[in-house]
């Protein structure tokens, strides 16, 4: 009996498993952050200054380091290993600008980053090809946080909503904040307590010894400052436990923060997409964005992926974390699409489809369901035209 069944199990296994050979892959969509960098800006009174940055690694503020160019070098490599080497021989195998557009943000670690990343492609040097987007306070797409007051505004009235009153007034929130305010000699708050957590991240890969030397400092603060960093960085997004309170005035603060967050960019990837599948004359296989945490956490968080983005909720992508949006069609030419995801350079492509809430259970995902998800987050207006209509 035994050996009459193995034949059928064989059977089975052959035509349930070679799915990946019924769809061919036409486009990748990339959006990585960039690699290491010195922090955005300092504090009058911390010991390490802008000079020690530039003595440290030749750069001021905000600056990709030489860690961040390794960074990225090493995910150009891991691109290079699963489309033209390995998983998929799809890319081409030297440099074709005409197939492949890089856009990057309007800062310089950005831009660095992306040479970086196409030299890990790329290794034998080309005259690469990027184009930068419009200033950074304009680009609400690869910036995410371009100057809106509209959402400024949202962000102002949030602090009426019932969950973030309960958390400003927690004894340890309130008393982590009192002490950093004594430290670093200005106002420290929910709404820049990001700035903290930036230079102290940046110094503990640094100067993690002369961290130590800072008497208040140890890892039981960082720790309560980590936690509420990622609380504050939920509700710049608008992601709250409790969506269903989150309307005031008449306005759902969650649902509009997050439209205005993330509406920009996942409309310019689904319009490209769906253009490559009406235009056949459309010979673009690879388009990446080179640019920041935010942008990566915003593909992820339009797909309820967020708490994917790092290793505990509300935490930024690591540096050189990279999201891809795989298109493909079947052999009836219907389109589907798989979600990426490199969490940090010490990690494996990992293929998220499956955890996205309306692609439960489908390797392939119908891309209907990529432009329904999109169509959630549409402004009928110009983004930057809606931005100056305050609630």
């Amino acid at each position: 009996m035994k050996l009459a069944v193995l034949p059928l199990v064989i059977f089975s296994l052959i035509q349930s498993s070679p799915v990946s050979q019924q769809h061919q892959l036409i486009y990748v969509q990339a959006v990585w952050r960039h690699g290491d960098r010195t922090p955005q800006n300092g504090f009058k009174t911390d010991t390490i200054t802008e000079s020690d940055w530039i003595k440290e690694t030749g750069n001021g503020f905000g600056q990709l380091t030489s860690l961040g160019i390794k960074q990225q070098v090493n995910l150009g490599k891991a691109i290079r290993r699963r489309y033209i080497e390995k998983e998929f021989q799809f890319l081409p195998e030297d440099y074709d600008a005409s197939v492949m557009h890089i856009r990057t943000t309007d800062t310089n670690r950005t831009f660095k980053s992306a040479e970086a990343n196409m030299l890990g492609m790329y290794p034998d040097g080309h005259n690469f090809s990027f184009y930068r987007t419009i200033g950074y306070k304009k680009d609400c797409a690869g910036a995410v946080f371009c100057k809106c007051p509209r959402v400024d505004k949202l962000y102002q009235l949030s602090n009426n909503l019932e969950e973030n009153k309960i958390f400003a007034k927690e004894s340890e929130v309130v008393e982590i904040l009192n002490k950093l305010t004594e430290y670093y000699g200005e106002t420290i708050t929910l709404d820049n307590i990001w700035r903290v957590f930036d230079n102290l991240n940046c110094q503990r890969i640094h100067f993690p010894e002369r961290l130590k030397e800072k008497t208040w400092y140890n890892e039981e603060l960082y720790q309560k400052l980590l936690n509420i960093s990622y609380e504050s960085n939920e509700r710049f997004f608008g992601l709250y436990e409790t969506a269903n309170s989150t309307i005031l005035n008449g306005i759902d603060i969650s649902s509009e923060t997050k439209k205005l967050r993330v509406s920009a960019l996942v409309e310019e990837i689904s319009k490209r997409l769906r253009n490559k599948l009406e235009n056949s004359d459309d010979i673009i296989k690879y388009h990446a964005y080179s640019a920041h945490d935010a942008t990566v956490f915003a593909v992820l968080s339009a797909l309820e992926l967020h708490d994917h983005a790092a290793n505990s909720p509300g935490e930024w992508p690591n540096y050189a974390a990279a999201v891809f949006i795989e298109l493909y069609q079947n052999q009836r030419n219907e389109p589907f699409f798989k979600l990426v995801y490199r969490k940090d350079e010490n990690s494996n492509f990992e293929d998220l489809t499956r955890n996205i809430p309306q692609c439960v259970d489908q390797e392939y995902c119908p891309f209907k369901i990529f432009e329904e998800i999109t169509k959630t987050y549409k402004i009928e207006k110009p983004i930057l035209e809606y931005c100056q209509q305050l609630p």
